[in-house]
């Protein structure tokens, strides 16, 4: 198998209740530093054209961007 597959399978069969301590407290850090990331940044205005191509690719409403 590939190398592709290989990781797939992994993480198919990774189980949370296997994962250490470390591993989810650092998962769950960097899970909220993005969130803080997205949202702190999500009104600058450099990020306004990024939304106006977004929006004119988007597809249905119940897809969005976060902040918005």
């Amino acid at each position: 198998a590939g190398l592709t597959a290989a990781l797939a399978r992994s993480c198919a069969e990774l189980r949370f209740d296997t994962l250490g301590d470390e591993v989810v407290d650092t998962a769950c850090m960097a899970f909220a530093d993005c969130v803080a990331c997205m949202l702190a940044g999500a009104r600058a205005a450099s990020v306004h054209p990024v939304l106006e191509v977004a929006r004119a690719e988007s597809g249905t409403q119940e897809s969005s961007i976060g902040g918005w």
